[in-house]
């Protein structure tokens, strides 16, 4: 069965023992909210990088439009992390598209996975970048 007919960069598969970022480019989300999320990943065999900015708030956001496209950023650049969850959505992702800087992550493509306003974000990376993503359940 074929499953990428338009030949479209596929990130490496997921193992144990891979770091994994969640991160909230959209609705703001508590600490409560995504920690049993983390357990479940780190049950997986996951090791999960979760920056305390990831629970900052400005009005229903998760912090400034500055300090959410920080943190996607950070996140998109790490070579390290394999793949990066998102937290929720709802809106705000659109604030920080266009600021995003792509250049690290098209040499070291990572999977993203979520939907709602992300939905922007994963097509903008197949669309622009030919960079498979998954669109599929967040964190919360």
């Amino acid at each position: 069965m074929t499953i990428n007919t338009n030949n479209s960069i596929i990130p490496p598969f997921l193992q144990k023992g891979d770091s994994v970022e969640i991160v909230a480019p959209a609705k703001f989300v508590s600490k409560s909210e995504v920690d049993v999320s983390v357990k479940i990943l780190e049950s997986w065999g996951f090791l999960v990088k979760l920056k305390s900015a990831i629970f900052n708030k400005h009005n229903v956001f998760s912090g400034t439009i500055l300090e959410r496209k920080i943190l996607l950023q950070e996140a998109l650049d790490d070579i390290n992390t394999k793949a990066v969850f998102f937290a929720r959505g709802g809106y705000g992702t659109i604030h920080v598209l266009d600021q995003l800087d792509f250049t690290t992550f098209k040499k070291h493509p990572k999977w993203l996975i979520g939907f709602s306003d992300i939905t922007t974000l994963l097509s903008h990376i197949q669309c622009v970048y030919n960079i498979a993503s998954i669109h599929g359940p967040m964190i919360y």
